[in-house]
């Protein structure tokens, strides 16, 4: 079977289908071990499950180190019990630990503006208290980060304090040891000039509550307490999986693009020795990425090699408005196109191929008094080079790709159509990998350095794998109380007599 050449792939890759066309295992599988044979760091999203199982399996074969991000899902299979050995094997990603210090405003905006357009855009009063609510979760995360649980569930306590203008205010004003940082107390003050307005704040204040409201779920909170069990830089030979919960993926999207944010941060802000590559597919199942255009194109320099895939160019456009949808898009060089089953995908990729030039000749005779004539009329006219109905008709693997290094010096990305071929052995290691060899092998190997992990970097550790169900929402609710508690210790109400 003839080997398919993807050079140039650190300019990006955008591929697009429709499910079973091919899309993720004909080529995102395959480009993925090819990463895996050079040894190439590797950050995965996988949206079902599938992915993971095949590329944790088939990274181990090259001498890889995997770890895996599964908030909430703990990959369970279907009709196993909850209390399963070795399910529960998710890694613990703090996303507090990569702010420097309480002050770092910097990344903790960062961190709040992604929470706050996972929301989405509304009307010019929504917006304005989306973005004050932002500016006061990072004040949070901020306040979080000089608590002693410096964590998402500690800025979600905060929130729930009674009369919270009125601690805040009294923390800022005093004059004492506890007194506000300064650098805190700056990133507040919006929220603080609105004391006056109680309709105001307590606007800003819901926006704010209801960012980190959805993360306070008995089975996600064990993946966001205490220290990360696995450093964000990966070095070569070192894949990270980061697994949605489509059940919930309203409330577990948002967490996993501030990790994956924090994760392309930590290993392109400066050039690598060894590339970087970021493979995404369906990606716009994790709603909007706001970083993302500029992740793209900033980063290819430093060593990052994005890969994303989609269903159709439409997705896109939905989700980031029709120009940001296509600055996004033509920041990859490498285009592969599967069946879209969508005729605007379709009508695009067509226009963008081009057209041929097609001679018609016609024949007409006629006869007369004088004898017979013969005419022959020549016509030129400009057809796809590739039509829509062509492309809407693409049977499962068959696809055109655009790549910089197909042609010559003159003409570059000249289209190649036909349909990528799996060798047989592939389809069968993959079948084994994800029935057997995750299940048997890689999932306990995960469960087990975890917990040796958690139990390294934890105060107090207990194993809550050899905990039954309730015992692990005890143990969840009691880690929930303790945040409630220190809310209180560390925003006091002012006292009675302080006017």
């Amino acid at each position: 079977m003839p080997t398919t050449w993807i050079p140039d792939i650190g300019r990006g890759v955008l591929v697009l289908g429709s499910p079973g066309s091919g899309k993720t295992f004909s080529f995102i599988d395959r480009v993925i071990e090819a990463l895996f044979a050079q040894g190439i760091s590797v950050l995965l999203y996988d949206k079902k499950g599938d992915q993971m199982k095949l590329h944790t399996s088939l990274a181990s074969r090259y001498g890889y180190t995997v770890d895996v991000f599964a908030p909430g899902g703990v990959g369970l299979e279907t009709g196993e019990d909850l209390d399963t050995p070795g399910a529960d094997y998710t890694c613990v990603i703090n996303v507090l630990d990569f702010m420097k210090d309480p002050r770092d405003a910097t990344t903790a905006g960062e961190l709040g503006k992604i929470l706050i357009d996972s929301q989405g855009k509304g009307d010019g009063k929504k917006d304005f208290f989306s973005q004050t609510g932002g500016i006061f979760a990072t004040g949070l995360m901020q306040l979080a980060k000089s608590s002693k649980y410096p964590d998402l569930p500690m800025v979600y306590a905060i929130t729930q304090l009674p009369n919270l203008v009125e601690r805040l205010d009294w923390a800022v004003r005093r004059n004492d040891d506890r007194k506000l940082d300064p650098w805190i107390a700056a990133t507040i003050s919006n929220f603080l000039s609105s004391k006056e307005s109680e309709k105001t704040a307590a606007s800003i204040k819901t926006t704010a509550e209801i960012t980190f409201t959805g993360f306070i779920q008995n089975d996600l909170l064990p993946c966001m307490i205490g220290k990360s069990t696995i450093p964000l830089y990966l070095k070569p030979k070192q894949l990270l999986v980061m697994k949605l919960d489509d059940r919930r993926r309203s409330v577990i999207a948002p967490l996993i693009t501030m990790c994956m944010h924090l994760t392309i941060v930590e290993n392109l802000s400066e050039k690598r020795t060894n590339p970087f590559c970021y493979c995404l597919d369906e990606v716009t199942s994790l709603g909007v990425f706001a970083k993302l255009s500029e992740f793209i194109n900033e980063y290819r320099s430093n060593g990052g090699i994005p890969i994303l895939g989609a269903q159709s160019l439409n997705q896109f456009f939905e989700l980031y408005g029709k120009e940001r949808g296509k600055a996004l898009v033509s920041g990859l060089f490498t285009h592969v196109l599967f069946g879209p089953n969508d005729s605007v995908t379709a009508e695009e990729y067509s226009k963008k191929i081009g057209n041929k030039t097609v001679v018609t000749t016609s024949v007409s005779r006629s006869r007369s008094q004088n004898g017979a004539s013969t005419s022959v009329n020549q016509q030129t006219h400009q057809i796809p080079l590739i039509s829509v109905d062509t492309i809407e008709r693409f049977p499962q693997g068959k696809a055109i790709i655009l790549n910089p290094g197909y042609g010559d010096k003159n003409d570059v990305k000249r289209p190649v159509m036909g349909k990528i071929g799996v060798p047989k052995e592939d389809i069968d290691r993959a079948i084994e990998a994800e029935s057997v060899i995750w299940k048997e092998k890689i999932r306990p190997v995960l469960a087990n350095r975890k917990a040796q992990l958690v139990k390294s970097r934890q105060q107090n550790y207990i194993d809550l794998s050899k905990l039954n169900e309730t015992q692990k929402q005890d143990w969840t609710t009691e880690q929930l109380n303790l945040r409630l508690v220190a809310a209180e210790e560390l925003l006091p109400m002012p006292p009675k007599d302080d006017k």
